[in-house]
Parts: structure tokens; C-alpha cells; sequence
């Protein structure tokens, strides 16, 4: 019997930012509705919910664009220090695509942020980290068009 390998994701990004500025990306929902997922995808602003304290929710569904297919991504907030940290608990589902229940911890620094994700297989992971740079290259749109 073979056994498939759980491994994390990490992932170092710069962004011309400060934490406050990072932190507000991951916690606004008019700012997260902008950027999250990848290029081929919108999130609706009316499907993102957060709720900034321990044990409150965080959520929004990705919509691909051609298709028009919600992927839901359900979460908890673990634990957050405003323009240093946020840990959640997040289910990302979609049918075949289903990540199951992951860690999301992501620290913020002026400069830039450290992620890391999972567990996942090792197809997950990359498929995942995939998307996170295709969101992290939104996320420098963003940024180039508020001046920070």
C-alpha cells in the first residue's frame, strides 16, 4: 500500500506594504473581494464574511469567471494581533477540488509576509501555492493603485 506524503506550504512574499496595510488585505471585506484567487476568478463582495475575533468567521466563494462556479472557502478565526498575525481554520470545497479542513497562519511584516498552509498532499500544496501567486500578483495590483 502506498501512502501519500501530508506536507505544509510555505511561502515568503515582499510586497511594498506595511503590516498594517497586508493585515487590512486579508480583514477588510471590500479588500479581500478585490483580490483573493486567482486571475480567472472573482469573489462577489456579498459572499465575504469577517468577523475579526477568536472564534468568528471568515469566508467568501470564489467564482470562476468562465464558468461561473462558486468555490466556497469557509474558515474560523484561530487567532489574529491586528498588523502582526492571523491564524484561521479554513475548508475550501468545489467537488473534486475539495482541500478538506487546513491551517492558514500568516504573519505580517512591513515588507512583506511569511504563509503557511495545510496539511496537504503534495499535488495539493503545490496546486495551492500556485493560486496563492496568482493572488499575491492581485494583491501588487492593488497596491500599485492606492500609491503604497
Amino acid at each position: 500500500m502506498t501512502t501519500t506524503p501530508i506536507t505544509e506550504l510555505r511561502l515568503s512574499r515582499d510586497f511594498a506594504a506595511s503590516a498594517d496595510t497586508l493585515f487590512a488585505l486579508f480583514t477588510d471585506p471590500e479588500q479581500l473581494a478585490v483580490w483573493f484567487g486567482p486571475a480567472a476568478f472573482t469573489v462577489p463582495f456579498e459572499s465575504v464574511v469577517v468577523e475579526l475575533r477568536e472564534g468568528g468567521d471568515w469566508g467568501l466563494s470564489m467564482v470562476e469567471t468562465a464558468t461561473g462556479r462558486a468555490y466556497p472557502v469557509r474558515g474560523t478565526v484561530v487567532s489574529f494581533a491586528a498588523g502582526e498575525r492571523l491564524e484561521l481554520r479554513l475548508e475550501a470545497s468545489g467537488g473534486e477540488d475539495d482541500l478538506g479542513e487546513v491551517g492558514l497562519r500568516i504573519r505580517f511584516r512591513d515588507g512583506g509576509l511569511e504563509l503557511e498552509q495545510g496539511p496537504f498532499t503534495g499535488q495539493e500544496r503545490d496546486r495551492t501555492a500556485q493560486g496563492w501567486e496568482l493572488s499575491f500578483q492581485k494583491i501588487d495590483v492593488v497596491l500599485a493603485a492606492q500609491g503604497s
